[in-house]
């Protein structure tokens, strides 16, 4: 008599969905333990609004005209006045000029100062003697201001990698010769100043140079070092020997000089741990606030390459703040994308390699650009709204003007219908992409309790609803699914699933009562590490004889019965025919439903 019955869909099935992903990306932990609107992994994906659409990012397009891959862009900046708007570069011993409004009009070169070739350039917009200048500094040449027409080499500017134009003065910091001392120009001047009634020193004297400062609320800069953080009040009413200089308490220092933007009222950097960390959360409560804002992408951030981390780079742009992170594959960084509306991550970006960036106003219209590791300055097609979109919006540069598409990847949450411990069979699950697809193509895998299934098809998005049955599908007690496409923009708007769930019932017959040993045999002691016994073939013997091949569906060494052993549970054609409990490593197991012996041979 079978003492246990597997049902399966005996009920009505059970439904559950992602309406949505405006949680975000989080790959930390368990698929099944993310909250409903999260996504596991997400490449190439923007979150459109508070719904959480998933939709293909925009693409970049090429500035200049045709380029052969080069030496990497060693600064970028952006040079705007009432006469004049350009993009500038500094790239292999040159500097670059580009008009802005044509994307395709060649670069220009600039004649009156030859920077040294692959050292970081900052770039800088400000004021010299009266004139609107962009001020250049790689920390090894005399630093430079450029008119827009010629260069005025600045010796009395301290050689510094960081510096920036706050409170009407160019502020330096990063000098080699004087590396805790941030250096401090005359008011409206950036000519002048600089002597030792106009300079400070953040954490003097404990041997940690900084490493770069941004400007943060009112007159307060952060100051980071390698070690540690720092925040300065540089009011212009306050001398510069009395400006009040407070460390951040517990906060860490900076592993990138570029890898510090504004997230919001938030200052986000790539800390010397190699995690994103907030700095204003430092100062919120102390330890006991979650300083690390990049566990959501652990998966991406584990993937630092630890020693080529001083090119990560960040900016902040509209509504995100982009994160450059060099991976462990070298020349295939990834873009971490955190939306500073929904305070969520949305992934990574792969695709783009920016190691300097900046942000033009041509016409009016903000644009982010960036210059990468072969020399190209490209800018990002965030212009059109969504309802004039084309085509090439979704489409990256590739060489020689040509365009290459853009893989979509969302990997949504495993769902477990509140069930975790009961096994499901998948019954179906529906797609519902959102209206303006392109794709022509999403291909579909499932996910089983963590494991990705061999690829399940593929359905149009352009239908904008997409519907498998899984009934062929093992079961499993969690399940998850991929939705890929090759090219054009795919939007996805929810997932839908529904699922029967598997219950196992206990069945206590009339007369059911615990074994007890046969005749001639007595049970030994048990093992100290109980084996569970695969018996290929077995024999039930008194009444209810049975023979045939039995299958062990599960074993679960936690539980003891009639004895301390592994419990072993044995099943044919759907029922299950005996708990087995092994007694002695020598003797075999026991029918403890019956009270019959089975015999067998072990594995």
């Amino acid at each position: 008599m079978p003492v246990l019955k597997l049902q399966a869909r005996d009920e009505e099935p059970l439904e559950d969905a992602s309406e949505g992903f405006a949680g975000g990306q989080w790959s930390q932990g368990r698929r099944s333990r993310l909250a409903a609107n999260q996504a596991h992994r997400l490449q190439n994906v923007m979150l459109w609004d508070a719904t959480g659409r998933a939709t293909t990012r925009r693409g970049a397009q090429h500035i200049g005209d045709e380029e052969l891959p080069g030496p990497a862009v060693d600064g970028l900046g952006y040079f705007d006045t009432p006469d004049l708007e350009r993009l500038v570069r500094v790239k292999n011993g040159l500097v670059e000029e580009h008009e802005n409004l044509d994307p395709t009009e060649a670069w220009a070169t600039v004649a009156g100062w030859t920077p040294e070739a692959g050292e970081p350039c900052a770039i800088v917009q400000g004021i010299a003697g009266g004139d609107q200048v962009l001020f250049f500094s790689n920390g090894v040449d005399p630093v430079q201001s450029w008119d827009g027409s010629s260069f005025t080499s600045e010796a009395a500017i301290p050689l510094g990698r960081a510096i920036g134009w706050h409170t009407n003065r160019l502020i330096v910091a990063a000098v080699d010769t004087d590396p805790d001392t941030i250096f401090f120009s005359d008011i409206l001047d950036g000519q002048a100043g600089y002597d030792v009634t106009k300079r400070i020193r953040v954490g003097a004297g404990d041997g940690d140079p900084i490493a770069t400062w941004r400007p943060w609320y009112g007159t307060i800069i952060a100051v980071f070092k390698r070690g540690s953080a720092w925040l300065v009040d540089v009011n212009p009413a306050t001398a510069v020997g009395s400006m009040r200089v407070d460390r951040v308490p517990h906060a860490r220092g900076l592993v990138a000089r570029q890898a510090v933007a504004e997230a919001g009222n938030d200052l986000l950097y790539l800390a010397s741990d190699y995690r994103v960390a907030s700095l204003k959360r430092y100062l919120e409560a102390g330890a006991e606030v979650q300083v690390v804002v990049s566990n959501a992408v652990s998966n991406e951030i584990d993937n630092i390459n630890r020693a080529a981390a001083h090119e990560a780079s960040a900016v902040s742009y509209g509504t995100r703040t982009f994160f450059m992170i060099p991976t462990v594959v070298p020349g295939y960084p990834h873009v971490l994308s955190y939306n500073n509306d929904l305070k969520v991550w949305e992934g990574y970006w792969n695709g783009w390699t920016p190691l300097c960036w900046a942000v033009s106003y041509a016409g009016g219209q903000p644009q982010l650009n960036w210059g990468d590791d072969v020399g190209r300055v490209l800018r990002w097609r965030d212009a059109n709204p969504e309802v004039l979109e084309t085509e090439e919006d979704h489409r990256d540069p590739d060489w020689f003007n040509a365009t290459q598409a853009i893989r979509t990847s969302i990997e949504t949450r495993n769902h477990t219908w509140q069930a975790a411990q009961n096994a499901k069979r998948p019954l179906h699950v529906e797609i519902e992409f959102a209206p303006g697809c392109t794709a022509e193509r999403a291909n579909l895998w499932l996910i089983r309790d963590e494991t990705v299934q061999p690829q399940l098809g593929f359905v149009d998005p352009r239908q904008l609803r997409a519907s498998l049955n899984l009934l062929h599908e093992l079961p499993g007690r969690e399940f998850g699914l991929r939705i890929e496409s090759p090219a054009g923009k795919l939007s996805v708007a929810a997932v839908r699933w529904s699922a029967f769930l598997e219950t196992v019932q206990l069945v206590a017959p009339a007369g059911f009562d615990r074994a007890t040993p046969g005749d001639g045999w007595t049970p030994e002691e048990p093992s100290s590490e109980p084996v569970p016994v695969l018996l290929p073939a077995v024999t039930l013997d008194g009444a209810g004889d049975f023979s045939g091949e039995l299958t062990v569906v599960s074993v679960m060494p936690a539980v003891t019965f009639d004895g301390d052993g592994d419990l072993v549970v044995l099943a044919y054609g759907g029922w299950v025919w005996g708990i087995l409990t092994l007694e002695s490593t020598d003797e075999a197991a026991h029918d403890a439903a019956s009270g019959d012996w089975v015999s067998g041979t072990g594995p």
